[in-house]
């Protein structure tokens, strides 16, 4: 992904629709479905810290912990070495 934006350690994906001129993304990396867009890059930072608020603040009245968003860890291309054959 490489239209990304960062807020309290969440990761919003940033997609654009063209035909509305509208930028759209929903928050990566937790389980929930949390969306958020805007007509320009300010508006879409700005709706995207308030989903952010927004998730933390509606988990804890509902008494539930906000996931902690887990990005996918790279992976690990250390070479295994191979052992020497004798012919």
């Amino acid at each position: 992904m490489a239209n990304l934006l960062h807020y309290k350690g969440y990761v919003g994906s940033v997609k654009f629709i063209e035909e509305k001129d509208l930028f759209y993304g929903k928050i990566e990396f937790i389980n929930d479905l949390i969306t958020f867009q805007g007509i320009s890059v300010e508006e879409l930072k700005k709706d995207f810290h308030q989903a952010v608020d927004e998730y933390i603040e509606d988990c804890r009245g509902l008494g539930k912990e906000p996931e902690k968003p887990c990005p996918p860890k790279a992976p690990n291309r250390a070479r295994t070495p191979t052992p020497a054959v004798r012919l």
